[in-house]
C-alpha cells in the first residue's frame, strides 16, 4: 500500500516559534541546547525576556539599564504646516510659487517713447529661486594703512536668477506660455512679482536682464525650461512722497 502523505498544518497565527533559549541559558528547562517550541504570542515576549534575564545573571553580566534620551519627549509636537500656493496638475500642493505681473490682470504698459503694450501674468509652480545681495561701497586707498577706508556704504540691486520648468499636457506644446513668457520678458518695465521668498527679502519689483533664456529639451516636446536673470527694482513712483 502506498503511503498516505500527511497533511501539512500552517503554524496558528496566535503562535510563534522562537529558540528555546530558556533551556540553554537560564536552566529553567532541559539541557537539550537551543531548540525550538513553538510558544502562543502572548508568551514570547515573556520568555525571551526570562531568557535575557537568565544569561545575564549566568554569565554574571550586569544587566544594562536603558536610558531614554529622545530629545523630543515632553516637547509640544503640534504645528500649524503652511498652506499651499496652490495645485499642481498632480494634485498635490505648490509651495513657492512664483507670479510675475499682476496677480489674474492684464498688465498694461507705456515707454517713455509712448509704445504701448501689455503682458499677460505668469505663474511659474516650478521654479526655484537665487538672490545675490550686492552692496554699494566707496574705498578710499590711503599710504600707510593695511586697509582701505569704506564709506558711503548703501545697498545696491540684488541679482536674482529664476530657474524653472513648465508641463503643458502631456502631447501638447506650451505655446501659450512660450508667448506670454515673450511678452513678459520683453516688456521695457519693472515686473511685480509675488513670491514668499523674494518678498520677505524686500523684492517686489524685478527688472529682466540679459542671460534670460529659455531652451528645449530631449522629449521634453511638452515642457518648456527656462532661466530668468532680473536685478531688484524700485519703481520711480513709490519713491515720489
Amino acid at each position: 500500500m502506498m503511503n498516505k502523505p500527511q497533511p501539512q498544518y500552517q503554524t496558528p497565527p496566535t503562535a510563534v516559534r522562537i529558540p528555546n533559549l530558556i533551556g540553554r541559558y537560564s536552566q529553567l528547562g532541559p539541557q537539550q541546547g537551543l531548540t525550538t517550541d513553538l510558544v502562543p504570542v502572548a508568551a514570547a515576549s515573556t520568555a525571551l525576556g526570562l531568557a535575557q534575564t537568565g544569561a545575564f545573571a549566568t554569565l554574571n553580566i550586569p544587566k544594562p539599564t536603558i536610558v531614554n534620551n529622545n530629545q523630543f519627549v515632553g516637547m509640544d509636537m503640534t504645528y500649524n504646516p503652511d498652506s499651499p500656493d496652490g495645485i499642481s496638475k498632480l494634485n498635490t500642493g505648490v509651495f513657492g510659487k512664483i507670479i510675475l505681473g499682476e496677480d489674474g490682470r492684464e498688465n498694461r504698459w507705456t515707454d517713455q517713447q509712448g509704445n504701448e503694450g501689455s503682458y499677460q501674468t505668469v505663474e511659474l509652480d516650478c521654479a526655484i529661486v537665487d538672490i545675490q545681495f550686492n552692496k554699494n561701497v566707496v574705498k578710499t586707498e590711503i599710504q600707510g594703512l593695511n586697509q582701505s577706508i569704506k564709506e558711503y556704504i548703501s545697498s545696491g540691486d540684488s541679482s536674482i536668477t529664476i530657474t524653472g520648468r513648465f508641463d503643458s499636457t502631456p502631447g501638447v506644446a506650451p505655446i501659450d506660455f512660450i508667448q506670454n513668457m515673450n511678452r513678459l520678458l520683453n516688456a521695457p518695465v519693472p515686473i511685480p512679482v509675488a513670491n514668499y521668498y523674494l518678498n520677505i527679502n524686500n523684492i517686489y519689483y524685478i527688472v529682466i536682464m540679459p542671460g534670460t533664456r529659455m531652451w528645449q529639451t530631449q522629449a521634453g516636446y511638452s515642457s518648456q525650461e527656462f532661466t530668468i536673470e532680473a536685478v531688484s527694482d524700485i519703481p520711480m513712483t513709490e519713491m515720489l512722497p
